[in-house]
């Protein structure tokens, strides 16, 4: 529970830590003049933050790929690779390191777009705290599969097992204990089922890592359901369990003279 609550109360420095910075920028803004000062306050001061966790990851891996993650010496040190070997330096980093690294502007604008799209809701559904412990799970879960069923002298990299994760979460947004939505069945016929045709033709290699997109989507579909279950056993209190209660408080009443 410490730890849990630290993550909490961090996030919560982080978001009060940036919303003063912004309101410091907006007053410089609306400082400036007239037209500043309509900017700021119908514009800027408009603008909000509602998935801290997920804008931050976006933000890392773009600036980490216009600072050198577009070398393929960054890449290699940074990605995954398909043997495990204790003498690389930085092989159990690595486990984390390979999603946040591109291979080509093309694949990061690809993975941003996808994430921006569906990360937000996702992780005002599920929590900042379970987000960040999904997008580490799949980073490693997907990194062991590359090194047990990945093409001999390859790396993997990119946040592609992070965007199917969001994916399948965001079908189950509104799931609830017992049922089965029919978003996330048609996500995992669509999505996952095509991954797992494209992950068996061997004949054919494309040198796109198809299992971790199916890691990524199936460790988001067991934490959507999982969380979901942990959601239900908390029973909210219903007014009418309240009115009950106090019904069955005695009533007291004055005795006649």
């Amino acid at each position: 529970m410490g730890f849990f609550s630290s993550f909490d109360e961090a996030i919560d420095d982080v978001e009060e830590y940036w919303e003063t910075k912004w309101n410091t920028f907006c007053d410089k803004v609306a400082a400036s003049g007239v037209l500043g000062t309509k900017f700021a306050d119908h514009v800027l001061r408009k603008l909000t933050v509602t998935a801290p966790v997920i804008l931050s990851f976006v933000l890392v891996c773009t600036v980490l790929h216009f600072i050198g993650g577009w070398s393929e010496s960054v890449q290699r040190m940074l990605a995954v690779h398909d043997t495990w070997n204790t003498s690389r330096p930085l092989q159990y980093t690595s486990l984390v390191t390979h999603i946040f690294v591109h291979s080509s502007f093309g694949h990061l604008r690809g993975n941003m777009t996808h994430l921006l799209l569906v990360g937000p809701s996702v992780e005002h559904a599920f929590g900042s705290q379970n987000i960040s412990i999904i997008m580490m799970v799949v980073a490693i879960v997907s990194a062991f599969a590359h090194i047990l069923v990945g093409n001999n002298y390859s790396h993997q990299l990119g946040a592609s097992g992070v965007v199917f994760a969001c994916i399948v979460l965001n079908s189950l947004v509104g799931a609830s204990h017992g049922k089965i939505p029919l978003a996330f069945v048609l996500v995992a016929v669509l999505y996952l089922g095509e991954e797992l045709a494209l992950f068996f033709n061997i004949w054919n290699p494309d040198g796109i890592s198809h299992h971790a997109h199916l890691t990524g989507g199936i460790v988001g579909a067991v934490a959507g359901f999982y969380i979901h279950r942990q959601q239900s056993k908390k029973v909210p209190v219903r007014a009418n369990t309240i009115a009950n209660l106090w019904k069955s408080k005695p009533v007291l009443t004055k005795k006649k003279k």
